[in-house]
């Protein structure tokens, strides 16, 4: 709601989250805006693959092997996707925690977890929505893509990468980002607007984003300038 936040909405939690979901539905409800503590298990492997433990299941067994109480700003969660989980065996789980001494316990110490003793790492969060390098979705990366591939430069079906110049030999060359030579037919695949990928003339990037890339113009030999996005 407009004006609102969440210390206005804190005191209806309970009213809200049984709007949305049963009232024995944990970490349900709103709170006020506070720092999650956030740790990865980059290589999880569940007792049936096939059927990764739901979250409640993945905090008991974290908790069941250790002294120390943790207090949880959500519950754990498998940030591999079920599929990618069956097919490789294995997955990465994040951790959320609202105490900063909990984070630092699992960096130490690791967790058990289905009978094995297991590496910790801090969870470093990218900002930006990263694109997929194969069909260019802003809402998975490359390993688990199933779709077919899609240029960021003119949307045809091909891998960005593979994106070639009928007309120059620029992309015989290796270039940054999103470099493109000035005879590209420039077709952005997220809003089908004259520009590449994650311009900041794309509405739906910035949307995504918060806020466009910074512009970088470039000249080749001849005369010939070409574009590029800095996309760090």
């Amino acid at each position: 709601m407009p004006g609102l936040t969440a210390v206005d909405l804190e005191p209806h939690s309970a009213l809200i989250a049984s709007a949305f979901l049963p009232q024995e539905a944990a970490f349900a409800g709103a709170a006020r805006d506070s720092i999650w503590y956030k740790a990865v298990i980059p290589d999880a492997i569940p007792p049936d693959p096939s059927q990764p433990l739901p979250s409640s299941q993945l905090q008991a067994e974290v908790e069941d092997y250790v002294q120390h109480r943790f207090s949880w700003a959500a519950p754990p969660i498998w940030l591999t996707p079920a599929g990618r989980v069956a097919e490789q065996g294995s997955g990465s789980v994040l951790l959320s925690f609202s105490r900063e001494e909990d984070l630092e316990y699992v960096l130490r110490n690791g967790v058990f977890l289905f009978g094995r003793a297991l590496r910790v790492r801090r969870f470093r969060d990218s900002g930006r929505p990263r694109p997929c390098s194969n069909c260019c979705s802003l809402e998975h990366s490359a390993r688990a893509c199933s779709q077919a591939p899609r240029c960021g430069l003119c949307s045809g079906g091909h891998l960005t990468s593979e994106h070639r110049c009928g007309e120059c030999d620029f992309f015989d060359d290796a270039h940054e980002g999103l470099a493109h030579c000035g005879h590209t037919p420039l077709c952005c695949p997220h809003c089908a607007g004259s520009h590449a990928m994650c311009d900041s003339a794309c509405r739906v990037w910035t949307r995504r984003s918060g806020a466009g890339p910074r512009r970088v113009r470039r000249k080749r030999g001849g005369g010939q300038e070409a574009s590029a996005m800095d996309l760090s």
